[in-house]
């Protein structure tokens, strides 16, 4: 999770008490974005690189003043994944769908990018930026959470379901095993009983063949051949 401290020092306007507004951008797997609030709330224009020569503002879209509840961000110096959970409300929209649930149902919210800021508007300057990846941890009638963690979360890494190792991974007698055998196998390529189906890798060789000469022809042999 990408984080950025306070850095409000010296920013006219940054002490004028003004409560900050929590705003949540969300980029989801469809290509559509979300701008949430904590209140509405709506961006000064910004100039766009490409229109600088024109000066052209472009206009930032409003913010629905959705969140409801931000409780503490846990960021750690370590392997254990940075996270926070924002509450939002679910009660926009009409008796038979909420605004939420035609969201949910419609696209794909499940890895989506989002940035949180903690926005002073007076000073135009977030005092706390965060940038990773959310996913819907529950929802009810009234309400919905969403789990906010890092972009690179160790803990939904995806790894194979099985180690290639000497021993074999399928359980005896299962149907990846195939056994049909009154006694179990030690999970060994010498103790398989349906060896097609191990799944191990065999890294020693057998050298107990003994040795024998080879049964090759050691007479002359003239063949006829023609020219």
């Amino acid at each position: 999770m990408i984080a950025y401290p306070p850095s409000l020092q010296g920013v006219a306007g940054s002490k004028t008490g003004i409560a900050p507004v929590h705003l949540l951008d969300v980029y989801d797997m469809n290509g559509y974005f979300y701008y949430w609030a904590s209140r509405k709330f709506t961006a000064l224009a910004r100039v766009d690189a490409q229109s600088v020569a024109g000066n052209a503002p472009v206009a930032t879209p409003t913010y629905l003043p959705w969140i409801l509840n931000v409780p503490q961000w846990k960021f750690n110096r370590s392997l254990s994944t940075d996270m926070g959970m924002i509450e939002i409300q679910c009660l926009s929209g009409d008796t038979l769908q909420r605004d939420f649930e035609k969201i949910v149902r419609s696209t794909a919210l499940e890895g989506a990018l989002f940035v949180y800021r903690m926005w002073a508007a007076d000073a135009e300057a977030a005092y706390l930026e965060v940038h990773g990846t959310l996913s819907v941890a529950e929802t009810d009638p009234y309400t919905a959470r969403l789990s906010c963690k890092q972009l690179l979360n160790p803990s939904s890494d995806i790894t194979p379901m099985y180690d290639y190792s000497e021993t074999c991974q399928w359980r005896w007698s299962s149907k990846q095993c195939g056994s049909t055998q009154s006694a179990p196998c030690q999970q060994s390529f010498l103790s398989c009983q349906v060896v097609e189906r191990i799944a191990a890798i065999s890294n020693s060789y057998e050298k107990n063949f003994g040795e024998a000469s080879a049964n090759v022809a050691t007479g002359a042999v003239n063949r006829l051949r023609q020219y």
